[in-house]
């Protein structure tokens, strides 16, 4: 240990102990033989050791100062500081009675570790030198059965040992008994949570017969308090079997499987019944709008209206039950989905014969559009089937034939109110026509009683009077050598007549604006058979695209609207389309 004595060289061991004494169990020195204080020197045998060097200590220790070893240390204080992997780690504390021997330089302690019934091992700590070591930490081998573990402290310095301490014990749990121990109480804590699980498996079986049998239930749903107390339980019982490290049992198992079902079929329930009230909802308001009027008696209200006018009051009327049909047709789509609830397509399929069979059999003008809305009901077989899809057609068959009639009506409407503008035109003509011959008599006859003025008097009254009147129907006067004013009347154009070109001028040039010509675009599109009228319609109103001059701008703009548009630019990230706004929109 590189320690010296009293009778030893710096840095050589002290002297073996004769043969058959201060040997312990295990073949160490045991520390009661250097205790000069019980242990003297045999007979025959002096202090003074000669070692392996040659030399004799005796000579060397006569020039050091004399001391004496330290003092015996109080019992240790044992803790326990882990226990893993078959090694027990305790800390030794011998703080205890070190006080009086500050003074004391000590080099070293010797701490001697075994179990009761074990070989012991002596464990040397060398002390800092600057302060004194108050303790250290030890590391033993647990043995299979419960043993006692001894452990006490001596010191040592330049002049020998100090007494050992007084033995400190504590008991050490077996690694065989820690194991029984540890298996003993896994199967009693299992014990104990089998015992709870069963009460909470009665808990929850009582609690879904309940639920199923209240009025919610009947119906696939449950109460807010009812899913609370449902999770709670099954939360405790889940929670049971992590921290316990146990798996459920089979009825436990079926227990947490229908308990979870129940609560997504509530949910599923509850979702449903929402969509079917918003549903329902969307399809009275548009119910509430289905009512198609006869535009006959708006159209012709005034006796001076055109047929253009008229044509203008049919299609605005056309415009208002294409946005009731597109309704139509997507409550109609989105009942035929696959997946609908059962109640959405039963309440769309009676409000629809119901509504749609009474608005074909009174209507007198049917639109155009409510023949897409049968024609999309025919291609739903699911929604519509067997005996229901007859119906669906029957329906449209009445509604063909309805249409053909009021198309044949409006056209012989039209018609008769053309011929009608054209007589009174003519009616207009034949007034005006007479009025001018009235007039040109006139001025005959006063041509003649000015003809004594000469002839060139009567040239100029004759020009007058063709100024007078229309340069078409205007009567020429020819004037003789005798001074003879002669008369040949053409045909004259009614003044009433050329009031009504002009009005007619005039209603064109106004109808040059931007919302005619959207009118007539889309009055030409339904003259032309065209059904699809979906892109006329956006934000709930029928627009158009505009000129290149005319843009809409970006404040227009509703969120979620629809806009017809034309792809001007094509990019890795998207598409840019143009609407009629400032600057084309991005499709990403």
């Amino acid at each position: 240990s590189g320690l010296s004595g009293p009778g030893t060289a710096p840095g050589s061991q002290p002297p073996p102990p004769p043969p058959g004494r201060g040997r312990n169990v295990s073949g160490t020195y045991s520390p009661e033989y250097y205790d000069s204080g019980s242990e003297s020197a045999p007979s025959g045998e002096t202090d003074c050791h000669t070692h392996g060097d040659g030399s004799n200590a005796e000579s060397l220790s006569s020039t050091e100062p004399e001391g004496e070893p330290p003092k015996q240390l109080g019992k240790p204080v044992l803790t326990i500081i882990s226990r893993d992997n078959g090694k027990l780690k305790v800390y030794v504390d011998w703080s205890e009675g070190l006080a009086a021997d500050f003074d004391v330089e000590i080099s070293e302690f010797l701490i001697e570790v075994g179990f009761q019934g074990g070989k012991k091992n002596i464990t040397g700590v060398r002390n800092p030198g600057a302060t004194l070591l108050k303790g250290s930490e030890v590391s033993i081998t647990i043995p299979d059965e419960d043993d006692t573990l001894e452990i006490r402290v001596q010191a040592k310095n330049l002049w020998g040992f100090s007494p050992p301490s007084d033995m400190e014990s504590v008991w050490v749990e077996g690694m065989r008994t820690r194991k029984r121990r540890l298996l003993e109480e896994k199967a009693a804590q299992e014990k104990k949570a089998r015992e709870v699980e069963s009460l909470e498996v009665e808990k929850l079986q009582k609690m879904i017969q309940d639920i199923k049998d209240s009025e919610e239930g009947k119906n696939g749903a449950m109460s807010k308090k009812q899913r609370s107390d449902l999770n709670a339980a099954l939360d405790s019982l889940a929670k049971l079997h992590s921290e316990n490290k146990i798996k459920p049992t089979n009825p436990a198992s079926k227990v947490l499987k229908e308990g979870r079902k129940l609560i997504q079929d509530s949910r599923e329930a509850e979702e449903s019944k929402a969509k079917f009230n918003a549903f329902e909802a969307r399809l009275n308001a548009v119910i509430a709008a289905t009512h198609f009027e006869n535009p006959v008696k708006r159209a012709f209200a005034k006796a001076s209206t055109t047929p253009e006018e008229a044509e203008a009051v049919f299609a605005d009327a056309e415009i208002a039950a294409t946005t009731v049909c597109l309704e139509w047709q997507e409550l109609i789509t989105e009942a035929g989905e696959k997946g609908a609830s059962p109640d959405i397509v039963q309440v769309l399929r009676d409000r629809f014969f119901n509504v749609l069979g009474k608005v074909t059999a009174e209507c007198e003008a049917p639109p155009r559009s409510l023949g897409g809305v049968f024609d999309l009901a025919e291609l739903q077989s699911s929604l519509f089937p067997g005996a229901h899809m007859e119906e669906v057609r029957n329906l449209r068959t009445k509604f063909r034939k309805t249409r053909e009639d009021w198309l044949r009506t409006k056209e012989t409407l039209l018609k008769e109110r053309r011929n009608e503008l054209e007589q009174k035109s003519l009616q207009a003509a034949e007034k005006k026509k007479k009025k001018k011959e009235t007039s040109a008599v006139s001025t005959t006859q006063q041509s003649s009683r000015n003809s004594t003025n000469g002839k060139a008097t009567t040239a100029a009254a004759a020009v007058a009077a063709t100024s007078a009147t229309s340069k078409v129907a205007a009567p020429s006067v020819s004037v003789t050598d005798s001074g003879y004013a002669g008369t040949e009347e053409y045909p004259a154009i009614d003044e009433e007549y050329m009031t009504h070109l002009e009005n007619e001028a005039g209603r064109v040039m106004q109808a040059s604006d931007q919302d005619s010509i959207k009118r007539r675009e889309l009055v030409d599109a339904v003259r032309a058979g065209e059904t699809n009228t979906k892109k006329f319609y956006k934000n709930g109103s029928f627009t158009f695209e505009t000129d290149e001059m005319e843009k809409r701008p970006l404040e227009s703009l509703v969120v979620g609207g629809r806009y017809l548009g034309r792809v001007v630019g094509i990019a890795k990230f998207g598409l840019f389309v143009d609407i009629g706004c400032e600057k084309p929109g991005l499709v990403h």
